[in-house]
């Protein structure tokens, strides 16, 4: 008898967001597409597995495109460098990433490592 793969659901408890001006962004005050559509470095996507009581952080960096797509299973948030994205993504909010300076990726990166998520 086959054997199925269960992974648990995660929920997602929300984001937080930096740019290249040094502003920070969460999804507790704003929506994604409110957000500027261009500078985006860094998105901190924080979850827990239904049933456990870690929260559970899912960094995206690094990339030229950050994406939010409601789909029939939930919402996905993900980061890449195709310029498809609009196809590929259907419905999706699409940002824009961007290189910045060493200064503000050094601020940006300890910021977002030294981030929580406070329930």
């Amino acid at each position: 008898m086959a054997k199925e793969n269960y992974f648990p659901p995660k929920i997602v408890l929300g984001w937080i967001a930096w740019f290249d001006d040094k502003s920070r962004y969460t999804s507790k005050e704003t929506a994604w597409a409110d957000l500027p559509s261009d500078g985006c470095l860094i998105v901190n996507v924080f979850s827990k597995i239904e049933g456990q009581p870690n929260i559970l952080c899912l960094t995206l960096s690094s990339d030229d495109f950050y994406f939010r797509q409601e789909t029939e299973d939930g919402v996905v948030y993900g980061s890449n460098n195709h310029t498809d994205n609009a196809d590929r993504y259907p419905g999706a909010i699409i940002l824009k990433g961007k290189w910045a300076t060493e200064e503000i990726m050094n601020f940006v990166n300890h910021d977002s490592r030294n981030t929580s998520w406070e329930e």
